[in-house]
């Protein structure tokens, strides 16, 4: 329903977090993670990161450890002669290569290429695998899916996972590297009000409810009032219901004004979740009512995603990348000559400020609205 997936417990250093949050699966994979050799001959790589200061050994400023930035300076994916950012920092391949070297190449007996590939395998497969947990394992197939990757990494390693899972498409969005900041412009002010209130379903007071709710609501509009500068807030509820006698509950929808009606309505949408996370239904169907959350959002100002026009060609070239086991020649483009219709194949890479996209063999797209690269299987 494009809103993201929430989850009401999770856990932060070794602690359980009650509280509604985005249910996001993070692994410590990214330019900065640190590519180690362990004690048993093992490449490894991140969950440690070379963070942004010292940064990777290519930056210059001092950092050692081989990151996977540096990988892709080895690679060729990266062009040590562009500028980062605003100018002020440059990459230097000699560092990259001999960091990765020294910490993959010689202990392994690998080539610089060679061990610059294998830290992106690693770390393709490692993202590979948090992706199978947030979709397959709870029942959804990557192949009826989209990959969007995001950050300044992201669409470099997007086409060699989305062959991993059998994603058909990616959608990569005009400025990857800064999405995070985006969404915090552009998200909803909200606060979620939550109360424990353990019931059988079954003879429930609804008067009751409903008067809980109200102070729940209360606390929430008063709470958004307060952060956005006194907006008015739309108001939504939920519940978490479980099958009596279970030790785990599921967050459902709960209509409001709360009645009957709404009671059944959220009842039948945790039978609904239940067969989807779980494929069965208890014999027991009797539920019982968990928590009570009501949250109060309101509207962030929006922006405009019509995409600006093209800033016209730049001279046609191309790069050698060492990929696929090989030196490959790249076409190169620069993400502000696209314009929106317009076509692109791999192999190729599209260079801009804050990403560089890696369209790979075998993938070809079009640019669409806003800006956004759309891929798919040439094939």
């Amino acid at each position: 329903g494009g809103r993201p997936a929430l989850r009401f417990q999770g856990e932060q250093a070794g602690h359980p977090v009650t509280l509604p949050q985005i249910d996001v699966l993070s692994i410590g994979a990214g330019g900065g993670s640190i590519a180690r050799v362990d004690a048993f001959g093992a490449l490894t790589v991140g969950p440690a990161s070379a963070g942004a200061e010292p940064g990777p050994a290519a930056y210059g400023h001092g950092g050692t450890e081989a990151t996977v930035t540096d990988a892709h300076v080895v690679l060729g994916t990266l062009d040590a002669a562009r500028t980062l950012g605003s100018g002020r920092t440059t990459l230097d391949a000699g560092l990259a290569r001999e960091a990765v070297r020294r910490a993959v190449g010689e202990p392994l007996g690998l080539s610089v290429e060679e061990a610059a590939a294998a830290i992106i395998r690693v770390l393709d497969a490692t993202m590979a695998g948090a992706l199978r947990l947030v979709s397959v394992a709870r029942g959804h197939d990557p192949r009826a899916l989209a990959l969007l990757p995001i950050g300044g990494a992201g669409p470099m390693h997007a086409c060699a996972i989305a062959d991993e899972l059998g994603v058909p498409r990616i959608v990569v969005p005009r400025h990857p590297g800064i999405a995070a900041a985006t969404g915090l412009l552009v998200s909803d002010v909200q606060h979620d009000a939550r109360v424990s209130y353990p019931r059988l379903l079954d003879g429930l007071d609804l008067a009751a409810l409903a008067a809980r709710l109200g102070t729940l609501e209360a606390d929430a509009r008063r709470l958004v009032a307060r952060s956005a500068h006194g907006a008015t807030a739309t108001v939504t509820a939920a519940v978490d219901l479980r099958y009596r006698g279970q030790a785990y509950s599921l967050t459902v929808p709960l209509p409001l004004p709360v009645d009957a009606d709404a009671v059944r309505a959220a009842a039948a949408s945790f039978h609904a979740a239940h067969e989807a996370a779980y494929g069965y239904t208890p014999e027991d169907t009797a539920m019982e009512l968990v928590t009570l959350n009501v949250r109060a959002a309101a509207p962030a100002p929006q922006i405009d995603w019509t995409a600006p026009p093209a800033a016209g060609a730049s001279a046609p070239r191309t790069r050698e990348l060492w990929h696929g086991g090989g030196v490959r020649a790249f076409a190169v483009l620069a993400r502000d000559d696209l314009a929106e219709g317009d076509a692109l194949a791999g192999p190729c890479l599209v260079e801009q400020e804050d990403t560089t996209t890696l369209v790979a063999p075998g993938w070809a797209g079009t640019v669409g609205a806003g800006g956004t690269i759309v891929l798919g299987r040439s094939a």
